[in-house]
C-alpha cells in the first residue's frame, strides 16, 4: 500500500514557497485561486491549469471545473502530476531541479519528522520515472499530457479523486489507458477507409500513415524499430496488440 498524504502535508509543502496567492485549499483538495479573465485569457488559463485537462485530452470523461488540481488525500504520483505545469510548477521550482531534487536545503524548510518530506521525495522520483517512460531520446523535452496520463493511469483503485460528467466525485475510480484504448477512434476510422486482407496489412497501412493528420503514432526506434509507437503514451503498439484488437475494431466499424 503506497503512502497517502493529507491537507496538512500539502500545507507544509506550500508554506515555504510563498505561493498561497495562487491556490484555494478546502476539504476536497487544491483549487485555482486566479479568476478567469477574458482580456488576459491565455495568462489566467495557465494559472488555472490542472492535471484534469491532460486527462480530458485523452478522452477521460470528467468535469474539469469540479476536479481539483490536487485531491485530498493524495499520493506521490498525484503530487507529481500537480507539480508539472502552471503555478504548481513554481512549487516544484522551490524545491530544486527535477533531475536531482528535492534538494536538502529546501527540504529543511519542512519539519524533519513530517511526511511532507517523503511526499516531495517520492513525487520527484515519480516525475523522473514518468519522463523516462514518455520520452524516446535523451534530451527530449517532457510532454506534460503524456506524463500526466502515465502518472495517473498507474494509480491503484483507492486513487484519483475526480468528478466525472455522470455525477459527483468518485474517489475510488481507477484510470487506466492502454494503447488500444487511446488509438481506437483512429483505428476504426482508418479501418473503415479501406479494405485490408489481414491485420499485418492493416498494421503496415498504419505505419504508412505516420506523420499524417490524426495519426497518434510514430515509428519506434532502438530495440523496437519497425513497430508503431503511441507518442502521447510513450508505449509501443505492437502487431500482436493490433491482432488482438481486430474483432473489436471490425465490430465498431460495422456499427459505426
Amino acid at each position: 500500500m503506497e503512502n497517502r498524504y493529507t491537507e496538512k502535508h500539502f500545507r507544509e509543502i506550500l508554506e515555504p514557497c510563498g505561493l498561497d496567492r495562487y491556490f484555494i485549499i478546502d476539504e476536497r483538495g487544491v483549487w485555482p485561486k486566479v479568476e478567469r479573465d477574458l482580456i488576459m485569457l491565455i495568462e489566467t488559463e495557465l494559472l488555472r491549469w490542472r492535471p484534469a485537462r491532460s486527462l480530458k485530452k485523452n478522452d477521460v470523461l470528467l468535469d474539469i471545473a469540479d476536479t481539483p488540481m490536487l485531491p485530498f488525500p493524495f499520493n506521490a504520483r498525484e503530487l507529481a502530476a500537480f507539480l508539472l505545469a502552471g503555478p504548481c510548477a513554481l512549487v516544484a521550482d522551490s524545491y530544486g531541479e527535477w533531475s536531482d531534487g528535492p534538494d536538502q536545503d529546501s527540504l529543511n524548510q519542512i519539519a524533519p519528522d513530517s511526511m511532507a518530506r517523503t511526499a516531495l521525495s517520492q513525487a520527484f522520483a515519480a516525475y523522473r520515472e514518468a519522463k523516462a517512460a514518455t520520452t524516446t531520446e535523451p534530451g527530449d523535452q517532457p510532454n506534460t499530457d503524456a506524463m500526466v496520463l502515465h502518472l495517473l493511469k498507474l494509480a491503484p483503485e483507492e486513487n484519483i479523486a475526480i468528478a466525472t460528467i455522470d455525477g459527483p466525485a468518485k474517489p475510488r475510480r481507477e484510470i487506466r489507458m492502454t494503447c488500444k484504448d487511446f488509438a481506437m477512434p483512429y483505428l476504426v476510422t482508418t479501418f473503415k477507409s479501406s479494405q485490408f486482407a489481414s491485420a499485418k496489412d492493416f498494421y503496415q497501412a498504419l505505419k504508412n500513415k505516420v506523420g499524417t493528420d490524426g495519426s497518434p503514432f510514430d515509428l519506434a526506434t532502438g530495440p523496437n524499430r519497425g513497430s508503431l509507437f503511441v507518442r502521447d503514451l510513450g508505449k509501443v503498439f505492437a502487431l500482436k496488440t493490433l491482432e488482438n484488437a481486430m474483432p473489436e475494431i471490425r465490430n465498431r466499424a460495422r456499427l459505426g
